[in-house]
């Protein structure tokens, strides 16, 4: 044979003292594979037919000759399983995945793999606030308490001052006003755009209140500054019944100031509401311990009201 054995033909060969110019070659170029030499042992046939002393079997067919099992059912009758029925008894809706969703995913995960954060929350009361607002009816109360909360935000910026800053890439850039951006809630979403409450901290509740009133019904003039001259974001859910709620900053602001749910609580003394606020920071501008005494001295202001 002129075509050269492969180390695993030559092995069978020699080991069981075989004539290759005997075996069938079935291989690109007359080549005789490791099948065929294994075929040629378990049949006992060599190349004229005739049966040599080993026991013959029969060789197994071909890949190609190979057809379905005739005790499979035509794939006509074949029906796809059916899932097993969800025996749980809770509630579950679903909610479509909408292009503002995509863009808020990935800015949030973005903005946790480029800026290093740091957080501190805290439980603020706002019962006697509450009651003081109620004659407003429950809409407009929540809308004046979030109001109330980024006017004491403000007021504690500006207590702060070396919290009213943004990063840029010589370090943190104080901000000569205390503009506060502020993520809307509409029909039960906060929006992805923020609004620019302009000097906030001279700015009344009133006013607050009616710049997010006209962003949430899609009236705002668009004349707001950018949100590079804001370094806190507020995004606030004090209607919802959350409990905790936590945001991340985004850039370009140093700060993002969460705002849960109000949460009620009744004994046979006495009743209350609080409110937990999370504050998460970019900490190349406040780090946890400041953020911690930036939330006590914000609760403070919150609880004077």
């Amino acid at each position: 044979r002129s075509v050269p054995l492969s180390p695993a033909v030559r092995y069978l060969v020699d080991t069981n003292s075989l004539d290759p110019s005997l075996i069938p070659a079935s291989g690109p170029h007359s080549r005789l594979l490791k099948g065929d030499v294994l075929w040629y042992m378990e049949t006992g046939m060599d190349g004229s037919g005739e049966a040599s002393s080993l026991k013959p079997t029969k060789r197994p067919p071909s890949s190609t000759s190979l057809s379905p099992p005739s005790s499979l059912p035509p794939s006509s009758s074949l029906k796809p399983s059916q899932p097993t029925p969800h025996t749980s008894k809770a509630k579950f809706t679903d909610v479509a995945v909408d292009d503002s969703h995509r863009s808020r995913a990935f800015t949030s995960v973005q903005s946790k793999m480029s800026l290093p954060h740091s957080s501190a929350s805290i439980h603020c009361q706002v019962g006697p606030l509450l009651s003081s607002l109620q004659h407003n009816g429950r809409e407009r109360a929540m809308l004046l308490l979030e109001s109330h909360f980024i006017k004491a935000a403000a007021s504690t910026l500006k207590q702060f001052p070396h919290s009213n800053a943004v990063w840029n890439e010589d370090g943190p850039l104080l901000l000569p006003s205390v503009n506060i951006s502020v993520r809307v809630l509409s029909e039960g979403i906060l929006l992805p755009t923020p609004v620019i409450i302009r000097d906030a901290n001279r700015a009344s509740v009133q006013s607050i209140a009616s710049v997010i009133e006209r962003a949430t019904a899609g009236t705002e003039d668009g004349s707001s500054p950018p949100v590079t001259s804001a370094s806190l974001m507020v995004s606030s859910l004090v209607s919802s019944s959350l409990s905790h709620y936590t945001d991340l900053v985004q850039s370009p602001h140093s700060a993002a100031l969460s705002l849960a749910g109000v949460q009620k609580t009744f004994s046979e003394e006495e009743s209350s509401a609080t409110v937990a606020v999370c504050l998460s920071c970019d900490s190349r501008v406040l780090n946890s311990d400041l953020a911690s005494q930036w939330l006590q001295q914000f609760k403070a202001n919150i609880e004077i009201i």
